[in-house]
């Protein structure tokens, strides 16, 4: 998976797997109020999220996963 700053990647099936292979700074979860459901400080392999989820790739290696 490209990982370019900026870049955001939509799920388009019931089931998204997201397989981060490298350390991120964080990796946090909110719902479409912006409220965070949960965070991770390491390197995590996420599955069965579900559908209409973005990953948004920031400048500073922190991953934003947002639940619709």
């Amino acid at each position: 998976m490209c990982t370019e700053p900026g870049e955001i990647y939509k799920s388009t099936d019931a089931v998204w797997s997201i397989n981060f292979s490298f350390t991120l700074n964080n990796i946090e979860v909110y719902d479409t109020k912006g409220k965070l459901i949960t965070s991770y400080k390491s390197t995590k392999t996420i599955n069965s999220l579900p559908i209409g989820i973005y990953l948004i790739v920031s400048e500073e290696a922190t991953f934003r996963i947002i639940v619709n």
